[in-house]
């Protein structure tokens, strides 16, 4: 199975958006940090046809336009289990002081490490990678993982906001070194693309761990 990804920077902190779809058009959302309408677009633009929302962490930058896209797309919402708490809550997911205003999500239906989401031909699994929050995950096929906040080019989410722990961030990136082949692209939540092989090689908190 051949996997296409198309990529908008959304919201007001421009985090990535991400369309993932196949040879047969059909697609999954991946993060919606606002701008709801231009995901619309994007799908509508490429002849696709959209099958779930899936979100990487709950912080609001990527779940801000959610809700609005889920009522515009009428397609489920998957999120982590572990991330209720800031899915439920405008002050962990950190909205409660911004532009965006109280921002909450309601998941359709939760995953948890280990699940197989399977939309059509599209299969994502699911490892959870928790560091950035609690219940921060990585979302991969055989070609490509979307690391939502856990790493970006050359480095890695913030770990001082609430449910981060820098410890817990370690073990995330030990095992995503470990598990994964090295010409796996990476999709970040922020910023440029990237491989497994270059985070190894060149992501200093990756090259630190013992």
């Amino acid at each position: 199975m051949k996997y296409n990804v198309l990529m908008k920077n959304l919201g007001i902190y421009g985090a990535n958006t991400y369309v993932l779809y196949d040879d047969k058009k059909e697609a999954v959302i991946i993060d919606c940090g606002g701008d709801p309408e231009d995901v619309v677009k994007l799908l509508e633009d490429n002849g696709l046809k959209d099958l779930a929302i899936v979100v990487t962490h709950g912080h609001f930058d990527h779940i801000a336009g959610v809700d609005k896209l889920r009522e515009l797309l009428g397609v489920k919402v998957y999120g982590a289990e572990r991330e209720k708490d800031l899915f439920d809550s405008a002050q962990n997911n950190l909205s409660f002081n911004t532009l965006v205003g109280p921002v909450t999500l309601k998941p359709d239906v939760y995953f948890k490490d280990g699940d197989e989401l399977k939309f059509g031909d599209i299969t994502l699994k699911v490892m959870e990678t928790p560091g950035h929050t609690e219940g921060s995950v990585c979302l991969y096929n055989d070609s490509m993982i979307f690391t939502g906040d856990t790493i970006f080019r050359g480095n890695i989410g913030r770990t001082d906001l609430y449910s981060g722990s820098q410890a817990k961030m370690n073990e995330s990136l030990k095992r995503i070194r470990d598990h994964f082949q090295k010409d796996l692209i990476v999709y970040p939540g922020h910023g440029e693309t990237s491989t497994i092989e270059f985070e190894v090689k060149n992501n200093p908190y990756i090259v630190s761990l013992v």
